[in-house]
C-alpha cells in the first residue's frame, strides 16, 4: 500500500518507542496538559519533576507546521503548571528519529504522523 512504511521500519520504530517508554517517568506518573485544535491535530505534554515530553499528532491529510507559540504558556520559564523555578523549554530530542529539535525553528509534520520529543 502506498504511504505505508515497510514492515522492518515499523518494527524498528515501535521497538525504539516502546523501549524508550519503559524508562520515561513522565509517561508513567506525570501530569498532562492538552492543546486541542480544530485543524485535525493534537498536541500534549506529559511532565513531572524529572522529565517533560511533547507529543504532536497530525491526523490530517496535509503537512502541518508545529505552532510553537501556542504552547508558550507551558514552555516558558516559570510556567505555572511546571513551577516558578522551572526553566524555559527550548530544545529536545525526537524519540523516533533521534534528531535534535529546536523549538525556535519551523518544524513540519507529515500527514498522518506523530512526533514525540523529550525536552532537555
Amino acid at each position: 500500500r502506498e504511504g505505508t512504511l515497510p514492515r522492518q521500519w515499523q518494527d524498528s520504530l515501535f521497538r525504539r518507542l516502546f523501549t524508550w517508554r519503559k524508562t520515561a517517568s513522565a509517561i508513567h506518573n506525570g501530569g498532562t496538559i492538552q492543546f486541542l485544535r480544530r485543524d485535525n491535530t493534537l498536541a500534549y505534554f506529559r511532565y513531572n519533576d524529572e522529565q517533560t515530553v511533547f507529543v504532536y499528532a497530525n491526523n490530517s491529510h496535509e503537512e502541518k507546521v508545529i505552532p510553537w507559540e501556542d504552547y508558550r504558556e507551558f514552555t516558558m520559564a516559570g510556567a505555572v503548571r511546571r513551577g516558578a523555578d522551572s526553566k524555559e523549554l527550548v530544545s529536545g530530542t525526537d524519540i523516533v528519529g533521534g534528531n535534535k529539535v529546536d523549538f525556535g525553528q519551523e518544524i513540519r509534520i507529515a500527514p498522518l504522523s506523530t512526533m514525540v520529543v523529550e525536552f532537555e
